[in-house]
């Protein structure tokens, strides 16, 4: 009787399928972007339907049926599959993430009699704030100097005299010269004039 029970119950667990998971993979994502999640279904049983779910709470994503046809979850709006582009890509996109999407994500399928289960644990993170650059100033900092340094506050530096002081003296320079010219100009005008005391001579008082 135990002979025969152990080949048995070899048979019942040879027609049971086996379940295989991979390692579980991490995906970084910032907090409103799309992101990807793997799950590489190469040589996948056609003939089987494979689903997407998460874990703690376990909800249902979308399970695509044998006949193809697709039965939704919460996330009908937010899920983007590239099964209908490759059936041997089961990835996903995922839009908009939230700090609710943090949670472990798991796709299955049948591969021949094995049941596969790609896991993703999704770590959503808060994009880092990004400084300004037209806040920042140009002027470069001072240069601490000795003074400085002990406490004592510079003079400021003598302002340059107003343009009018320059003026001036040109306008006086400019009328001196007009003067002594004008007086130049009279006093030639002597010169050349002939004497009204002398009188030109005749050409009789020449013989």
């Amino acid at each position: 009787m135990r002979h025969l029970c152990v080949p048995l119950f070899l048979v019942i667990i040879s027609g049971v399928p086996t379940q295989t998971a991979d390692k579980v993979r991490a995906v970084v994502g910032y907090e409103g972007d799309d992101v990807i999640l793997p799950c590489n279904c190469v040589n996948r049983n056609l003939k089987e339907g494979f689903k997407w779910k998460t874990e703690n709470p376990e909800t249902l994503i979308f399970k695509v049926e044998p006949t193809e046809e697709i039965n939704w979850g919460n996330y009908k709006t937010r899920v983007v599959m590239f099964v209908n582009e490759s059936s041997s890509n089961c990835s996903i996109l995922l839009k908009k993430i939230t700090e609710d999407d943090k949670k472990t994500y798991t796709c299955s399928f049948k591969m021949k009699e094995v049941h596969k289960v790609h896991a993703v644990n999704l770590k959503v993170m808060q994009r880092p704030a990004t400084r300004s650059t037209a806040t920042r100033s140009t002027v470069p900092a001072a240069i601490p100097t000795k003074d400085s340094q002990r406490g004592i506050v510079p003079s400021e530096p003598p302002k340059p005299p107003r343009q009018y002081f320059t003026i001036i003296p040109v306008v006086a320079l400019l009328l001196i010269v007009g003067y002594l010219g004008n007086i130049y100009l009279k006093h030639r005008r002597n010169w050349g004039a002939p004497d009204q005391g002398d009188t030109p001579l005749s050409s009789e008082d020449n013989v």
